[in-house]
């Protein structure tokens, strides 16, 4: 038993199967949060492929001297098409519409991350992840590019209403031991899904990206069914049964009552004074840049600068996705064995999110190539990067206390938010300036200013670990005492 379990000074030890969801139930619970992920970053990802041939459909083109538009010769279709403005395809499909997701998504995250601290969250889930996927599915119906802008945008709620949810359900369903696993599982439905996206969407809009809305009803139908399965099969955990200072040395749980604490204003500025947590807020905005951009253009810079066909080219981004996957993975387990020496979780983020950057960067400046060998550019780039997604989010589920996660994770998914999307907003207006090349290489260097904030973190976690640790104790022992003296 650890010294900050001595202090509840409970004496007889729950039965755990009472108290918490089991093993079984906790497992089953992932599952659903996975297909959730895939479904809603493949969502997350179906314009990508498709940006110039909407451009074309809304009339982006370009003009000549006499106000006629300019004809090209389109290598992946074989034949003359209309040149794209490719300025204001950039600005309008990669900058307003990537910003006006992840701000949305941002705001989203904060509601809900005070709904997950307060309110039944299973149930906050369905709801989100219903309003988030009927607008993907009103994508289908939008006929110009303020529709398409209203549905991707509040397509965001779902996104950023999720993240707090789940890392809160995770802090209350997986202990110390498993936490990165059950993170890890989650992310990689993330990058799986999200390059799934991209491909489907790819080969079902066709070669000249045609029928590029059938997509969003493709991947928003499954989506409602999985919400009722979610629903109806699924029990809300209790909190506080996972954390180290309230479980014996067997993992019983050492209270007689529910961990009733909830999160409070003095509780969320907390949140502020905990260095750890600030860093993995901070970190958020430059190292989710390259993200957001990876996102909106990557896929379409592809097809067009580097003459990848339309429906291959989602390939090139599914390999990142899967070496990202596979780095949350490793990220994952390296936070589980590192789970009494948590100092160097960020030595080893730093370290990664630094040299992950520069595979990336030799892609998109070397000549085009076959989609085989960006596919093995891309793959070792997501594994060293993808380390990072998984680690960093685990260290706030541990550094947070039970009730104050959903609030932590709104406000760290707001920062990432504000790097995806602003982000991505400054880098189009970059790349209409200086041209694609120039803006995505740029982006990439974001991922090394996020590095400073993960070495910097090597000074505090550990201590705040403990210090959040000692305060769950403390507030258990309180609220036992409070009970006890009640008449």
């Amino acid at each position: 038993m650890t010294d900050s379990a001595k202090v509840v000074g409970v004496d007889d030890v729950v039965d755990t199967e009472t108290r918490k969801c089991g093993c079984k139930q906790s497992t089953y619970f992932l599952i659903l949060i996975i297909l959730i992920n895939a479904v809603l970053f493949a969502d997350q990802n179906l314009l990508a492929p498709v940006l110039t041939p909407i451009a074309r459909e809304y009339g982006w083109v370009e003009l000549d001297t006499n106000g006629n538009p300019i004809w090209e010769f389109d290598e992946n279709l074989n034949e003359t098409v209309v040149k794209v403005d490719g300025a204001k395809r950039d600005l309008f499909l990669g900058g307003y519409i990537t910003a006006g997701f992840w701000i949305i998504g941002g705001i989203a995250s904060l509601i809900v991350g005070y709904l997950a601290d307060t309110v039944n969250r299973r149930n906050t889930l369905c709801v989100v992840v219903v309003l988030g996927e009927t607008s993907c599915l009103l994508t289908y119906f939008t006929t110009g590019f303020w529709g398409l802008f209203a549905t991707r945008v509040f397509t965001g709620v779902a996104i950023g209403g999720a993240v707090p949810l789940m890392f809160s359900l995770f802090g209350d369903l997986f202990s110390l031991e498993t936490r990165g696993k059950a993170t890890a599982a989650a992310l990689t439905a993330v990058n799986v899904g999200g390059g799934f996206g991209q491909i489907m969407a790819g080969f079902v809009a066709g070669p000249d990206g045609s029928n590029w809305k059938l997509p969003f009803v493709i991947v928003a139908v499954p989506a409602y069914f999985i919400v009722v399965l979610l629903y109806f099969t699924v029990p809300e955990p209790p909190r506080g049964t996972k954390e180290e200072s309230l479980l014996d040395e067997d993992g019983n749980l050492l209270l007689t009552e529910t961990y009733g604490e909830k999160v409070t204003w003095a509780k969320f500025k907390q949140l502020f004074k905990t260095p750890t947590i600030v860093l993995v807020f901070l970190q958020g905005i430059p190292a989710s840049l390259p993200w957001g951009v990876l996102l909106g253009l990557f896929n379409d810079f592809l097809i067009e600068e580097k003459n990848v066909d339309r429906g291959p080219s989602g390939f090139v981004v599914l390999a990142f996705g899967a070496g990202a996957a596979i780095g949350a993975i490793l990220g994952g387990y390296i936070a589980d064995w590192l789970k009494h020496k948590m100092r160097f979780i960020p030595l080893i983020m730093g370290l990664t999110t630094s040299f992950g950057a520069v595979p990336m960067i030799l892609l998109i400046q070397l000549p085009p190539m076959s989609v085989i060998a960006y596919m093995l550019v891309s793959v070792p780039s997501g594994i060293i990067i993808g380390i990072t997604g998984s680690a960093v989010k685990v260290i706030l589920l541990n550094v947070a206390t039970p009730e104050t996660r959903g609030s932590a994770f709104s406000v760290f998914n707001l920062f990432d938010d504000l790097g995806k999307g602003g982000g991505a907003f400054v880098v189009a207006v970059i790349v209409s300036a200086l041209g694609r090349t120039t803006g995505l290489t740029i982006s990439m260097l974001g991922w090394v200013l996020g590095a400073v904030a993960h070495f910097a973190m090597y000074f505090f976690v550990e201590k705040d670990y403990k210090n959040a640790q000692e305060l769950i104790a403390a507030q258990a022992k309180q609220a036992s005492a409070m009970r006890v003296s009640e008449p």
